[in-house]
């Protein structure tokens, strides 16, 4: 996003939104009970790939047969990049299991909004229909903004990205970081896994074939172990994907479907005004790539890659007041305007028409 003072983000109207979320982006509905056979199935998934990749790499160092070995891991690297395995392994545990005990964080009975921008009201909230905060019918108070109300945890989830599956709860402000770790950390360790099952393979199929009498019987166990890795490999790795580009981007996983009627409404509306220079797309939350990241991993850098999470409970207002994208905001003062004049010449058209007893059907005729 520019910040170009000249820019203007667009703002949809409220039926241009519903209408084009209606017929958007749908997510995945989330278990309707949390089931912790589940929490099993996601270690099963992390230890199996991995645990193949340990077999294929310490086999040769159980059997004493050097035509296994691979160059980089018959010498000085064999150690360190099985204890770098083993680190990955067991951080990618224990952010899981941070993951599925700490709390999301819950909005503050009392909370009250409060003016953050001089033009703009108290309870302002960019991704409602009509702008403004909502009360939970259900907790009985207010929803700050990105704040939502799950229904299988029963209770409203601070700066909620999704009620996941995997940790039987909802994932947010306070364990969103912890998360993330444990699909980097899961994901990182299958890779490695997958690369010693690869390079495995290429080394009996290219390298040492001609030792074998029954290469099949060498090639097979392999292979199924490399297609195991490659699943996990994939499939976790999908999932990085995802949340790290939210994380950068300040996207929520629940406000995927807000993203894309976001952009259709903006391009929509530059199609049909295309001499306006002015106006252009513009997330509200969005900063800048890394300002994005430190709102979920911390200030600095170096606590990025640990599960160092004091940072959260240094600012209780943190989870509850955004920093808005100037570019949205002056499209929100835009957006704001020309509502409030639509709403006074609407209500003058109101009050003439019941003050002219001459108007067209005040009057009935015959």
């Amino acid at each position: 996003t520019s910040e170009n003072p000249d820019h203007i983000g667009y703002v949809p109207k409220e039926d241009e939104l519903k209408e084009l979320l209606m017929r958007g982006v749908r997510l995945a509905p989330a278990p309707a009970k949390g089931d912790y056979k589940i929490v099993l199935l996601v270690s099963l998934v992390i230890a199996v790939p991995v645990g193949l990749g340990y077999v294929v790499v310490l086999y040769p160092w159980v059997t004493d047969e050097p035509d296994y070995y691979m160059p980089f891991l018959s010498g000085f690297w064999a150690w360190p990049i099985t204890v770098f395995e083993t680190y990955l392994v067991l951080m990618a545990y224990f952010n899981y299991y941070l993951a599925c005990t700490t709390p999301p964080g819950k909005p503050r009975s009392d909370w009250q909004p409060t003016r953050t921008y001089p033009n703009l009201p108290a309870d302002i909230d960019p991704l409602r229909l009509d702008r403004k905060l909502q009360s939970c019918l259900v907790c009985n108070q207010y929803k700050p903004m990105r704040s939502h109300h799950c229904s299988k945890c029963g209770s409203c989830s601070l700066r909620m990205d999704h009620h996941c599956m995997w940790t039987l709860s909802c994932i947010g402000y306070r364990n969103h970081k912890v998360f993330l770790l444990f699909v980097f950390h899961a994901a990182l360790a299958s890779i490695m896994a997958f690369l010693f099952c690869l390079m495995r393979l290429y080394i009996i199929i290219v390298i040492t074939a001609h030792t074998y009498n029954d290469m099949y019987a060498h090639v097979l166990p392999i292979f199924v172990t490399t297609f195991i890795t490659a699943g996990a490999t994939f499939f976790v790795g999908g999932v990085l994907m995802e949340q790290a580009t939210g994380v950068f981007c300040n996207v929520l996983r629940i406000e995927i479907p807000f993203v894309v009627a976001w952009e259709k409404a903006t391009m929509n509306y530059l199609e049909q005004n295309p001499t306006d220079n002015n106006t252009i797309l513009a997330w509200p939350y969005f900063q800048s790539y890394f300002e994005n990241a430190c709102q979920v991993l911390g200030p600095s850098v170096w606590m990025w890659p640990f599960p160092i999470t004091s940072f959260l409970s240094d600012n209780p207002d943190a989870a509850t007041s955004y920093y808005l994208n100037p570019t949205y905001i002056r499209g929100l003062e835009r957006f704001l305007e020309e509502n409030s004049q639509d709403s006074a010449s609407s209500k003058g058209t109101r009050t003439t028409a019941k003050k002219d007893p001459f108007a067209a059907g005040s009057v009935g005729c015959g």
